[in-house]
């Protein structure tokens, strides 16, 4: 009885061993000058038939993304017997391989050429890889480990960056399961490295490192990470401690070319940062600070204090979630809080770019008749998809960044009149989400508020600014602070926002016309062509400004326009423009001063 007992006891170790073979992939790179790689997939203990296929999204970005498309000459064999085995394409990027036997190994060909936050990218200079737009993977084993190695071209000089752990030997790394090796990036240059080490509130050493593909001089990359120390500083006190990351060091993989898209991307250990860019001079460096700012923060923000939406991603479709509005608008507001905190934007651009989304949701369509929620549901849509037909977007959809930005500024505002912060806010989400690991829904956005506040304040939040309609009166919010809120436009005459392309006499509406504009009232639609406006033939928008700027509200002004071939003679009646500003108060009181430097930090 224990001899049986004990064999099975063997065998039940043995078939887990065996369950928990890792997945593996070699990546060389024989044709990188025509942007190809050839991969190999190592795949231990099939039965019967293994599903391998590509990913149709990315973490971080939410809408759908047709990755297989760039995967093509698909073979596989028995890894003993070299034999071939038939490989049977179930759709676009779905392929099904009947197989029994020790391994099987598929190989397939990569072509990438373009470099983001999303696709990936290899020519003579590097090979940027944003995982799912890169590698295929077996269906139903998303919880087996993955070992990776790269053979780099020879004379390359490329080294290896990821936030994939590290192996004995050069070239190799590995992840614990599917999830965490998609949301890491991994690029091969030959770049520049900048680290250091923070000792953190826990005690723990905690290395920061800055990875720079491009042309950079060292004393530019020396400037750069003092300047990212600030960001990186800054963030740290908002939570009180910087995450555990895993292995213990967090990366920022900066991609500067001339020939790549501009993104930044976050993940859990790392954000790829890229960008069109010739020479890399400390000024060209600095414009890339906001996203060293936004993204870094988001190693607390969506990575680890997570919603429940995105937990776990889903790479079959598109990923929709209710809480991008704080996931990525409230780091949107950060992004540009830490930056002024740490000195190195001045407190005019972040009072400028707090307008912005002020006036987002004061004057926008989308930002006055849709709620955060729905904006952050159409990021699916929104977030880089790509489709050919028009939409009617300009009148549904205000972004989730700005929109979360708008209401982080006003919940933070409104949390310092009752001698609270946002700070204390992000904090408590940490504590409870962050560092437990566990995701959370809107519900307990709310719940946390009512904790570090009370249960009505929060209640009346979340049904007013997150649920419902209603806007705040911001001046109230303001006024406290030192801060003086105007209309820029009191007094002035406006029709809406119109944009016009003007050519051989042509005028013509470039833009969605929002609701309830004098213009939309008027019948105006995007691809219009104005033929008169005011009794005058348009012959660009700074006559249309002009012309406004003679006008006072509630003049009317007759308008001629072609749509599809129907003339129509019609008049618009002008309305007052808004737009909200923001400048500091010179008369502030030494109270009001001091709040101020509380928010934004001391000057």
């Amino acid at each position: 009885m224990k001899f049986k007992s004990l064999c099975a006891a063997l065998l039940l170790v043995g078939a887990t061993a065996a369950a928990q073979q890792p997945i593996r992939y070699e990546v060389s790179f024989p044709n990188y000058v025509h942007h190809e790689a050839r991969i190999r997939l190592f795949i231990p203990q099939v039965k019967e038939t293994a599903d391998i296929r590509m990913s149709r999204s990315s973490p971080g970005r939410y809408a759908t993304h047709e990755f297989g498309k760039n995967v093509y000459d698909v073979t596989a064999y028995d890894s003993v017997t070299r034999k071939p085995v038939k490989v049977i394409q179930k759709d676009g990027d779905i392929y099904s391989i009947p197989f029994t036997g020790s391994t099987l190994v598929v190989e397939y060909t990569l072509f990438a050429d373009y470099v983001d936050g999303t696709y990936a990218g290899i020519d003579r200079t590097h090979a940027h890889l944003n995982m799912p737009a890169s590698f295929m993977w077996v269906t139903g084993q998303d919880k087996r480990p993955i070992e990776i190695s790269f053979t780099v071209p020879e004379a390359s000089r490329w080294k290896i960056a990821t936030q994939l752990k590290p192996g004995k030997i050069e070239g190799h790394f590995s992840a614990p399961d599917l999830q965490y090796f998609m949301d890491s990036p991994t690029e091969l240059s030959d770049y520049k490295e900048r680290n250091w080490t923070v000792k953190d509130t826990d005690g723990k050493s905690k290395l920061i490192s800055i990875v720079i593909h491009g042309d950079v001089a060292d004393d530019a990359a020396d400037a750069f990470a003092e300047e990212v120390k600030k960001v990186v500083s800054e963030a740290g006190k908002v939570f009180g401690q910087l995450p555990d990351f895993d292995y213990g060091k967090y990366t920022f993989l900066m991609d500067l070319m001339p020939a790549n898209g501009g993104d930044g991307m976050e993940h859990r250990n790392s954000t790829v940062i890229t960008g069109r860019a010739g020479k890399l001079t400390i000024e060209v460096l600095k414009n890339r600070l906001g996203t060293v700012s936004h993204e870094f923060f988001h190693s607390w923000n969506v990575e680890r204090i997570r919603p429940k939406t995105l937990e776990p991603f889903n790479f079959t479709k598109a990923n929709m979630s209710d809480e991008l509005w704080v996931a990525e608008g409230f780091t949107q507001y950060y992004g540009g809080l830490l930056l002024t905190r740490a000195g190195i934007q001045t407190d005019s651009v972040f009072l400028r770019t707090l307008g912005f989304y002020l006036n987002g949701i004061t004057n926008q369509t989308a930002g006055k008749t849709r709620t955060p929620i729905q904006a952050s549901r159409l990021a699916i849509y929104t977030d880089a998809a790509t489709a050919i037909d028009k939409t009617n977007f300009g009148n549904l959809f205000y972004s989730y960044y700005s929109y979360g930005a708008a209401i982080a500024a006003v919940l933070d505002l409104t949390l310092r009149k009752e001698g609270k912060s946002l700070d204390a806010y992000m904090q408590l989400l940490w504590q409870k989400f962050g560092k437990t690991g566990k995701p959370y829904n809107v519900a307990d956005l709310e719940a946390v508020l009512a904790e570090l506040t009370d249960p009505s304040l929060a209640r009346q939040f979340f049904a007013a600014y997150v649920y419902g309609l209603d806007r705040p009166s911001l001046q109230p919010l303001f006024s406290p602070m030192g801060i003086v809120l105007e209309n820029a436009n009191s007094g002035k005459a406006s029709i809406g926002a119109i944009g016009l392309k003007v050519e051989n006499g042509r005028a013509e509406v470039t833009n969605t016309i929002q609701k309830g504009t004098p213009v939309y009232e008027a019948g105006l639609e995007m691809g219009d062509v104005i033929t008169s406006f005011d009794g005058k033939q348009l012959t660009s928008m700074d006559q249309l400004k002009e012309i406004l700027d003679s006008k006072k509200p509630g003049d009317i002004i007759p308008i001629t326009f072609n749509s599809r071939g129907i003339e129509t003679s019609t008049s618009i009646k002008a309305i007052e423009g808004n737009n909200l500003t923001l400048r500091m108060n010179s008369d502030a009181s030494a109270e009001e001063r001091e709040k101020r430097a509380a928010w934004i930090g001391e000057r």
